[in-house]
């Protein structure tokens, strides 16, 4: 079995003024874990927060206009804990805020991630806001606060940064992330993350994102590092478990259902027991619940057997034609990738950037453009196959046809359209016309 990927332990620093908690690692949250035991505690059973809270701040080219929460009574300061529903309207100007570095949107950035930079950098204005409110209907007020600051972001450039989270988003890839809570049942992945933190020689993990869902965040300590993306798996099956059966001390978990998880190329199977978090797990928070795992991860192999899959989308392109050492292709990574988790982060910078100018600004040098994309069947297992590109109007999309022949039943054949969010991408191959090819890094560290 490949191993799993390990979480980035990064530092993003918020717009300044604000009191959040900074974040050191981040990964989408659709991740599972295999036969790891999380150390015994006392048998309290797992806490809900006494109310659902969260914070979206947006940034604006020009000015923005003021988000407005139906049903909430703006405030100057939420309650310690909300019984109705209050909201917090905060704004600043040009040159009062911070702004996250290109560094840090590789990671956390979705959607245009090379303007976004600065485009944030230049803003003009950012406004924040902030609710608190009962724990029932919770994900639609979440929805609702979402669709608030897309409304107040116009016409005009914008970029959201959620500060639960720490995720930076363009206007169409927060709108994606926000059907996530539009879907029956709400699908975690869509705004939540894992952090990975060092502690005492050893990891802390948890979950960021549940609270405005009126559910406590899952975490677990002492992990080592080799464990750490099973675990990261693991702890998000767990959280999408919880979401859908409710907050129990035990919650079954029969198959990682969402779709960023299925990056990891992994299926999941078992139980996850909960309890309350004693410290310093939980931080003096009280909105934790400690995951002990009770089950089995098969990660198999990410791409899902990729001479297969790659016989599938065409012949093997010729021997590359000799290039001039003046001339090297534009799309060349800087340096050759040392892991999974860098294979994957430069795949996407390279596919958000030099590719995508390649694909639409130069398509008479491309022979084709491939994307792997996870499809899932009706038994939530999930193949990767490939999609040859035919169009990339939206930053956030691509349209094409299925190039792969699926072996599961996932609704599609070779040959049928398709769409892929961007965000969803495993990996890209790109073949030019005169035999030379970039991308399929990952295919190094998955076979």
């Amino acid at each position: 079995m490949p191993a799993s990927p390990r979480l980035p332990r990064r530092r993003l620093p918020g717009p300044r003024h604000l009191t959040r908690l900074a974040l050191s690692g981040l990964a989408p949250c659709g991740l599972a874990l295999a036969g790891l035991h999380a150390s015994p505690t006392a048998a309290a059973p797992p806490a809900a927060p006494p109310d659902a809270r969260g914070a979206f701040a947006l940034y604006c080219a020009s000015a923005c206009g003021s988000p407005s929460l139906p049903d909430a009574r703006v405030v100057s300061r939420l309650p310690r804990e909300a019984r109705r529903l209050r909201a917090t309207v905060s704004r600043w100007s040009e040159g009062a805020f911070g702004t996250p570095s290109p560094e840090e949107l590789a990671w956390v950035g979705r959607g245009d991630v090379e303007s976004m930079g600065a485009g944030i950098a230049g803003a003009r204005e950012l406004v924040i806001l902030s609710w608190a409110g009962p724990v029932a209907g919770a994900p639609a007020r979440t929805l609702a606060a979402g669709e608030a600051v897309l409304a107040a972001a116009g016409e005009g450039e914008a970029w959201i940064e959620d500060l639960d989270t720490g995720l930076v988003y363009d206007k169409d890839a927060f709108a994606l992330a926000l059907d996530g809570l539009r879907s029956t049942p709400v699908d975690t992945s869509s705004l939540s993350v894992v952090r990975s933190e060092e502690r005492d020689g050893s990891l802390v993990l948890r979950t960021a994102g549940l609270r405005r869902l009126g559910l406590p965040d899952l975490v677990v300590g002492g992990v080592s590092e080799a464990r750490e993306g099973e675990l990261g798996v693991a702890l998000n099956a767990a959280a999408q478990a919880v979401v859908e059966d409710g907050l129990r001390e035990r919650v079954r978990v029969d198959a990682l259902r969402t779709m960023p998880g299925a990056i990891a190329g992994c299926e999941v199977g078992g139980s996850a027991r909960l309890r309350y978090a004693r410290r310093p797990l939980a931080d003096g928070s009280g909105a934790l619940a400690e995951v002990e795992w009770l089950g089995t991860v098969d990660c198999g192999d990410p791409v899902a057997d990729a001479a297969l899959a790659a016989a599938a989308v065409s012949e093997p392109a010729p021997e590359p034609a000799a290039v001039p050492a003046a001339e090297p292709a534009a799309d060349a990574p800087a340096a050759a990738p040392r892991t999974l988790e860098e294979a994957q982060a430069a795949a996407h910078r390279e596919l958000r950037g030099p590719v995508r100018e390649t694909f639409r600004g130069e398509p008479g040098a491309i022979e084709a453009l491939y994307v792997k994309a996870p499809f899932t069947s009706p038994e939530e297992r999930v193949e990767w196959l490939w999609v040859e590109v035919d169009g990339w109007e939206d930053p956030a999309l691509l349209t094409g046809r299925l190039a792969s022949s699926p072996r599961l039943e996932v609704g599609v054949r070779a040959g049928d359209p398709v769409e892929v969010p961007v965000d969803y991408v495993f990996d890209y191959l790109l073949r030019y016309r005169d035999g030379r090819e970039a991308g399929n890094a990952t295919a190094a560290f998955v076979r």
